[in-house]
C-alpha cells in the first residue's frame, strides 16, 4: 500500500457489470488514443473497437472497474493479472479512462490511489511512448506517492511503449 501524498479520496471503483457501457466507452478511449496510433481505425460501424475486448469480460485475470464520482461514471481501469502482465509483475494498470468533461479534476490519480490501496505486489504501466500526457500522469503520481519506479522503452503489438514497473 502507499501512503505518502494521501487525500481524500473522491472516486470509487465499481466492477463491471454493464458490457454495453464499458464497450462504448472503449470506443472512446480508443478514439484519444488514435491520436498517438496509427493502428487504430474504425469499425464499420463508425467505432473504435478493442479486438481483444470479449477476453475482458470473459477471463477472471481482466478486471474491469468503472471509475465512479458523485455518483457517475466518469471512466474505467482495467487492471490485469497473470497470465495478461509483463514479466515478474504480479498486476497491469492495462488502461485508465476519464471522460473529458471530468479531466484536471485528478479523478484519474484518486482512482490508481484507491486500486493500489487495494492490492500489493509488483505492477507494470505500459503506455504509447506517443502519448506524453499519460507519460507525465504517470511520473507525477508516483513522485507525489513516494513510489519508485524503473522505466523501460519495448515494442508492445509493433507499437512503441514506455513501460514502467514498481511494488507497492
Amino acid at each position: 500500500m502507499i501512503g505518502k501524498g494521501v487525500s481524500v479520496l473522491r472516486v470509487t471503483l465499481e466492477a463491471v457489470k454493464h458490457i454495453k457501457k464499458l464497450r462504448n466507452l472503449y470506443s472512446l478511449y480508443l478514439y484519444d488514443l488514435s491520436e498517438f496510433s496509427y493502428s487504430l481505425s474504425l469499425n464499420a460501424d463508425g467505432l473504435y473497437e478493442f479486438e481483444g475486448f470479449d477476453k475482458v469480460i470473459e477471463r477472471e485475470e481482466l478486471q474491469p472497474y468503472f471509475i465512479q464520482y458523485e455518483g457517475e461514471c466518469v471512466g474505467f481501469l482495467l487492471l490485469a493479472e497473470r497470465p495478461f502482465t509483463a514479466t515478474g509483475t504480479d498486476y497491469c494498470i492495462n488502461d485508465v479512462f476519464i471522460l473529458r468533461a471530468f479531466r484536471g479534476r485528478g479523478l484519474a490519480s484518486d482512482a490508481v490511489y484507491e486500486l493500489l490501496q487495494q492490492r500489493s505486489g509488483y505492477f507494470c504501466v505500459p503506455q504509447l511512448q506517443a502519448n506524453e500526457r499519460a507519460l507525465q500522469f504517470w511520473r507525477s503520481f508516483y513522485a507525489r506517492h513516494g513510489i519508485f519506479y524503473r522505466e523501460e522503452h519495448r515494442l508492445i503489438d509493433g507499437e512503441p511503449c514506455t513501460v514502467h514497473t514498481f511494488k507497492v
